[in-house]
């Protein structure tokens, strides 16, 4: 792909919503994006007066009522450089107050004027930002999360009161969850997350697990069951919802698909060119209207290797 020489691996792929579009993040480098197939990749953040990323990206999350409309997250940056946000389809960006090294972001899309942001933070406890002018500034409310927790990496916000946090690393780990907007935290989940959560249309929550395994919750994170077998930690990004509303991720050897809300998973498409697990497959992303997987592939070099994208087809209403 057309990228800078120096550049690193590609930390995630992912699928914009409802277009053909796919946007690979690169370390160093920024994002990338391709209309067809990945033939052709584009450097965005190439308008006049875009703020340029450099840090090493984390998370996209995409506005549900706008696809031009997202948010990126990054980690070991230059001071502030965390956060970016973008309403023109990444012509250009703009930088997000001045935090930094930061793991996911989440917004609250139930209000419209998208003001109510959380930012997690990279392998550091009981650091947690939120903002309430849409990140143009920042106040950490991570004491209030529990001593002796983890890493205070995975927020979703459900509403302008309820709040998850995904907590993994050292220390005590697991989801927890607020309900008077971060004021206080109690523990809903033992498990340690990884990965960006999926709230699916249905209101249902997917969290992969660290290694092996999932969690699913039914009730905004106030209660959680095990996923049925199948699904491995991906290093990057998290489960996907396909249109029909079936659940897809990774598996040890193919992609998985989940037509019971994750209680039996179903092997698809080709078998991965390689295995599910750090410096082979990192992690994919499915186009629904290409019907195109896409699997990032590292081998731990940290450089951009020439065969880090891969693309197989596989159409999901069949």
């Amino acid at each position: 792909m057309l990228a800078p020489p120096d550049s690193g691996e590609v930390a995630f792929l992912a699928a914009v919503p409802n277009t053909n579009r796919v946007i690979a993040a690169l370390s160093g480098a920024g994002l990338f994006v391709t209309d067809d197939g990945g033939a052709v990749w584009t450097h965005l953040g190439s308008g006049a007066g875009s703020a340029q990323i450099t840090h090493g990206p984390s998370s996209l999350t995409f506005d549900p009522e706008h696809a031009g409309v997202f948010w990126e997250s990054g980690i070991y940056g230059s001071f502030g450089d965390g956060l970016y946000t973008t309403k023109d389809e990444g012509v250009t960006f703009t930088q997000l107050g001045t935090i930094g090294h930061n793991d996911f972001l989440t917004i609250d899309f139930s209000d419209p004027a998208r003001k109510l942001l959380l930012a997690g933070t990279h392998e550091q406890s009981r650091k947690l930002f939120k903002s309430v002018d849409g990140g143009m500034s920042w106040m950490d409310i991570g004491m209030n999360v529990p001593a002796g927790t983890g890493f205070s990496v995975l927020p979703l916000i459900i509403d302008a009161q309820n709040y998850l946090l995904g907590i993994n690393g050292t220390g005590t780990v697991g989801v927890y969850r607020s309900a008077n907007a971060g004021m206080t935290w109690a523990s809903t989940a033992t498990d340690s997350p990884y990965g960006w959560p999926l709230r699916a249309s249905d209101g249902n929550i997917y969290w992969l697990l660290n290694g092996t395994g999932m969690i699913i919750s039914s009730d905004q994170g106030k209660t959680w069951r095990k996923a049925g077998a199948g699904p491995t930690q991906t290093m990057s990004a998290g489960p996907m919802e396909l249109p029909d509303g079936r659940i897809v991720t990774l598996g040890p050897t193919h992609v998985i698909v989940s037509a019971d809300k994750g209680a039996t998973w179903q092997e698809v498409g080709e078998k991965l060119p390689f295995p599910t697990q750090n410096c082979q497959t990192y992690g994919f992303t499915y186009s629904a209207p290409t019907r195109t997987f896409f699997i990032n592939h590292n081998n731990c070099s940290g450089k951009l290797i020439a065969d880090t994208i891969w693309t197989s087809g596989w159409d999901y209403t069949k």
